[in-house]
Parts: C-alpha cells; sequence; structure tokens
C-alpha cells in the first residue's frame, strides 16, 4: 500500500509449490468473516495515504455472500460505500479493510487468491497484500510490506489503462531509511468483468508475483545489497478497498468518479507450502492434507491389499475422525472407507483377496470439517 523504487537482483525461476493448499479460507458460510481468522481496521485519518474513505466492519461495507456469481460457493464482498459527508466535506465514503493478524501468520509458499475487482475509474484502490507480524512492535516500514495486487494507480489512470495495470511491491527499511521496490503489468483487457487468480511465490531467496499464471514482479531478497532481512520473517494477509489517496492521486472527494456503491469480490485465498513453509497464529486449522500413504500387502496365499495413511491440519497436527475413501486399482479394484484415529493415521485394507500383484492406493475424497483440496495422494505397491 506505498510507493517507492530501488532496482534491484532478479532470480531465475524454480519449480512451484505443492498443488495442495495447506491453509486456506473459503469463504462459504454466509455472514460475517470468520472471527477466528480475521479482525478489522477501523476508523478514517487517511491511513498515511491520504484515503477519504472510512473503514468499517459494518455488514453494509463487508460480508460473506453465497452463491456469488462466478464464485466457487460463497465470496468474501468488500463494498465502498459513498455517505454525507460532514463540514465542507459534501462527499464522505465507507468501505472496510481485514486482516489476519495475530490469528494466522505465515513464512515462504504460494499463496492465491481468486479475486474480481470493481471499476476503479476513477479513485478506488483495491489491494491484496502482506504486512510483517511484528508491525504492532517495529512500525513500517520495518515490519516488511509485500503487495501482491493494487490497482487504481495515478499513472494508470493517466495512461488511460487504470482498469488494466497490476501492480505489486516490496517496502522495507534500509539502515533506517526507507526502501521500496515494485513494477506494474498491463492486462490485454480489463480485469472488471471476471475473476482472476493473483498470486505471490516466497522463498527465502525471492519473491515473485503472478497474475493468472502471468509474470508481474520478481525481487531477489538473498541479495545483501538488498538489505530486507524483514522478508525472512512471518508476515499476515491484509484485504482492503481504499477510495482516494495518493496511490491514485486523488485526495479530494470531488475527485471520486468511480462508480458507487462498488463490490471488491474475493471467492478464496489458499496457501501452498514449498520445503520452507512455517505457519502460525491464533487461528485454527482450516485445510487437511495427506501426510503420508504407503500401499502394502497382507497375507500369503490369496493376499489383501492395504493402504497406511497418515493426515494433518494446515497447522501441522494429527486430523482424527476423518472418513477417507481410498481407492484400490490394479488387481483389486475396489473403493474402500476408513476413519483416522486420535493421531491421525488409519489402514485402508480391500475386502477382496487375490494374488500379490501390482497396484495402486488412492486418496479420492476425506469427510472431515476441514478442506481437503487433494490430488495425486497415491502409492503404487510394490
Amino acid at each position: 500500500m506505498r510507493v517507492g523504487l530501488l532496482a534491484l537482483l532478479l532470480l531465475p525461476a524454480v519449480a512451484a509449490a505443492a498443488e495442495v493448499p495447506v491453509w486456506s479460507e473459503e469463504f462459504n458460510t454466509p455472514g460475517p468473516p470468520s472471527a477466528s481468522t480475521w479482525s478489522y481496521d477501523l476508523g478514517a485519518g487517511g491511513w498515511g495515504n491520504g484515503e477519504l474513505q472510512e473503514y468499517t466492519a459494518n455488514e453494509d461495507n463487508v460480508r460473506v455472500a453465497g452463491n456469488v456469481d462466478g464464485a466457487e460457493g460463497g465470496a468474501l464482498v468488500i463494498t465502498a460505500r459513498e455517505q454525507a459527508g460532514k463540514g465542507k466535506n459534501r462527499r464522505g465514503f465507507t468501505s472496510a479493510r481485514l486482516r489476519t493478524q495475530d490469528k494466522f501468520h505465515f513464512k515462504f509458499g504460494v499463496l492465491k487468491a481468486r479475486i474480481q475487482v470493481p471499476n476503479v475509474a476513477n479513485g478506488l484502490w483495491p489491494a491484496f497484500w502482506l504486512l510483517g507480524n511484528n508491525f504492532s512492535t517495529v512500525g513500517w516500514p520495518a515490519s516488511g510490506e509485500l503487495d501482491i495486487m493494487e490497482m487504481g494507480h495515478r499513472d494508470a489512470i493517466s495512461a488511460g489503462v487504470v482498469n488494466r495495470r497490476v501492480g505489486s511491491a516490496a517496502h522495507w527499511d534500509f539502515n533506517g531509511d526507507y526502501a521500496g521496490y515494485g513494477r506494474f503489468a498491463d492486462a490485454p483487457a480489463d480485469l472488471t468483468s471476471g475473476w482472476h487468480e493473483f498470486s505471490i511465490e516466497w522463498t527465502p531467496d525471492f519473491v515473485e508475483t503472478r497474475i493468472d499464471g502471468g509474470w508481474i514482479w520478481r525481487i531477489d531478497i538473498a541479495n545483501p545489497q538488498c538489505g530486507c532481512e524483514e522478508f525472512q520473517l512471518p508476515h499476515f494477509i491484509i484485504l482492503n478497498l481504499a477510495v482516494g489517496g495518493y496511490y491514485p492521486g486523488i485526495t479530494s472527494a470531488n475527485g471520486i468518479t468511480a462508480p458507487l456503491p462498488a463490490e471488491y469480490k474475493i471467492d478464496w485465498i489458499r496457501l501452498y507450502a514449498n520445503e520452507h513453509t512455517v505457519m502460525g497464529g491464533g487461528g485454527g486449522p482450516s485445510a487437511v492434507v495427506v501426510d503420508s500413504i504407503a500401499a502394502g500387502v497382507t497375507g500369503r496365499k490369496r493376499v489383501k491389499a492395504t493402504a497406511d495413511l497418515s493426515l494433518r491440519d494446515n497447522l501441522g497436527d494429527p486430523v482424527a475422525g476423518a472418513q477417507v475413501t481410498v481407492q484400490f486399482t490394479g488387481g483389486y479394484n475396489e473403493s474402500v472407507q476408513v476413519t483416522t484415529g486420535s493421531d491421525g493415521s488409519a489402514r485402508a485394507q480391500s475386502s477382496g483377496s487375490g494374488n500379490d500383484v501390482p497396484f495402486s492406493a488412492c486418496v479420492t475424497a476425506i469427510d472431515s470439517s476441514l478442506v481437503y483440496s487433494g490430488s495425486g495422494d497415491c502409492d503404487t505397491y510394490p
């Protein structure tokens, strides 16, 4: 949510993270956002950016809606509205800003969100970003900030591409002074008419952002010239829709021409682990993953197929009481359901027996209170 440029070295691409989320927010329960995950920034005063709106927690400004058109279920809806201003300000605005501070934070991994932005022309400023988890103690910019997606920049307004241009940036403390590095990417068409996937890949060596798989921006955070140790520490998630400010270059209410009310919609947010991912916070578990699966056999002449498996949640704890469907293929071709024990483990076994022949065992479904988005959780015997 800040602006500044400092050129840094870039790195070549590396392998993407696993395609099973270790944490997710699906926004499928209508009503207010989950209090176990989300808190609000409230009030006016510009937020250090010359913003014109007042942030509220009112349902008129923020809610989870069910059956949103084009969403994969429900969606978080942040709505910017116009209201009568006070004193000389004849126009006033309200909106919302949500954060996972003290409830969920992480460092490293691939974070993705499926988003539909409103018409931002001119004066709206939607953002999806990360702020250092130590912000409350060290302040900004020493906390570090990673902007995954921002729209509505003043240069995009001047160029006539404000609904096509996406910005990403990093902000940090460099020897006691502010440092920042950002870039923009222009989509071939307006981004306001459909859903788009915005993502950040974060490792100890680099940070990279993308839209619909296409590259936006990349920074080398391992380069000693960077001095950006902030990005080796956990960050939390922020979603907000600002009205006016230094970013769009509009600090007068009369300069806001974007259609209001305006809805900023988030279908889901999902974190995929890489080998460095660390998570924490007070929020409860939200996703389940197959920690391990091993195919085997039991018996001698007429053997039965087995699959020993273990489940854990996105916080690393065992998942008990989950009903798991395992599909045996090859010489057995049978679907079996088992329930995990207190240690998160279970053994699936075919009811039929046969010869000792090759087969595969795959988890096809997990029935629990946590989200399972897995695929490819299989093992082959022998």
